[in-house]
């Protein structure tokens, strides 16, 4: 059937794509109502690597020490009195080292 140039087919593929379209909306608490819910089933999750690596990372953050003030005011002084330099081969190795970490 159509009406006013739109037919009936058209209508109802563009009701399915909201359908597809809201059931990628991030609803907050989803999931860990997904989470409860599959523990609740005994189901097993396997998580994705992208996922692990970012596990990793979080841990890793959460066990850094403390900021070191002393190295901070040291620093300052240095950057105040203009004797501050950067050391761009120092800061690109670590930079490498870093990333050897996260990705390998």
């Amino acid at each position: 059937m159509t009406v006013n140039n739109v037919s009936s087919t058209s209508v109802s593929q563009t009701n399915g794509a909201r359908k597809d379209e809201a059931t990628a909306v991030d609803v907050p608490g989803a999931k860990q109502a997904a989470k409860t819910s599959s523990e609740q089933l005994g189901t097993e999750i396997q998580l994705t690597p992208e996922l692990q690596r970012l596990q990793k990372l979080e841990a890793t953050l959460g066990a850094q020490s403390d900021i070191d003030q002393n190295r901070i005011e040291a620093l300052q002084k240095q950057i105040d009195s203009g004797s501050y330099s950067v050391d761009a081969v120092s800061i690109a190795t670590k930079l490498f080292a870093i990333e050897d970490k996260l990705f390998n």
